[in-house]
C-alpha cells in the first residue's frame, strides 16, 4: 500500500479520482493509498468468511459484503475497503459516485506484510468512530490466529483464538464463524500455525 504523491486530497476529490481509475483506493485523512492485489491464502481466507456469513445470513435481513464495497464515514474522514464486511437490519449506502456502506456491524481485515501495522492501529481506531460497529476480527494468513475486538461500551477488549476447533460468536449479525472454516483450503509448507 502506497501513497499516491499529491499531499492532501478533499473527499470529493477522491470520489471523483477513485470512480475514474480501474484500481482501488482508499483513502484516510486527505491522503490516497493505492491497493495492491492480495496472496492466494488472502483471497481463500477471506472469500471462506464471506461464504460463511452470506450461507448464515440466508432469509434473514442481513448482507455480508466482500472487498469490492466500500466502508465510509459520516466525517468524510475516510474511505476504505474491508476484506469483508457484514450489517443486519436497515443498510446506510452512501451513492455519491459508488456506494459506500455506512453502518457496517462487523468488519473482518485479513493480514498481509505491508498492511498489518495499517489494520491494527490507523484502520481500527477510525473503524470505532462507526457507531454500528460492534465487532472487528484481524485475521492472519500466515498460521491459526485471530483477534477479535468487541464493543463494550467505550472500550475495545479483545479475545485471541489460535485452534482450530475455536468459534467465534458474533451476536449483533446472529453468526458464528469457526477458525476451521476460516483456514479450510489453507495449507501451510512449514508448522507455522503452530506457532504463537
Amino acid at each position: 500500500m502506497h501513497a499516491l504523491p499529491l499531499p492532501q486530497w478533499t473527499y470529493e476529490e477522491y470520489l471523483v479520482y477513485e470512480v475514474s481509475h480501474p484500481a482501488r483506493h482508499e483513502y484516510y485523512r486527505g491522503v490516497i493509498y493505492a491497493m495492491s492485489g492480495g496472496t492466494e491464502d488472502h483471497n481463500i481466507i477471506s472469500g471462506n468468511i464471506y461464504v460463511s456469513f452470506r450461507t448464515q445470513m440466508r432469509g434473514r435481513s442481513c448482507m455480508a459484503y466482500n472487498s469490492d464495497m466500500q466502508v465510509g464515514f459520516a466525517n468524510e474522514e475516510a474511505c476504505f475497503y474491508p476484506d469483508v464486511a457484514a450489517v443486519c437490519g436497515e443498510r446506510e449506502i452512501q451513492s455519491l459516485k459508488g456506494d459506500r456502506l455506512l453502518n457496517p456491524m462487523v468488519i473482518v481485515e485479513v493480514l498481509s506484510p505491508s498492511t498489518e501495522n495499517y489494520d491494527k492501529k490507523a484502520k481500527f481506531e477510525t473503524y470505532q468512530l462507526i457507531p454500528s460497529l460492534t465487532d472487528y476480527l484481524l485475521v492472519r494468513q500466515d498460521r491459526v490466529h485471530v483477534i477479535h475486538y468487541w464493543r463494550q461500551e467505550e472500550d475495545w477488549p479483545s479475545t485471541i483464538y489460535r485452534d482450530l476447533t475455536d468459534e467465534i460468536a458474533l451476536p449483533a449479525i446472529g453468526c458464528r464463524l469457526s477458525l476451521a472454516d476460516i483456514y479450510e483450503g489453507i495449507t501451510w509448507e512449514s508448522n507455522a500455525q503452530a506457532q504463537p
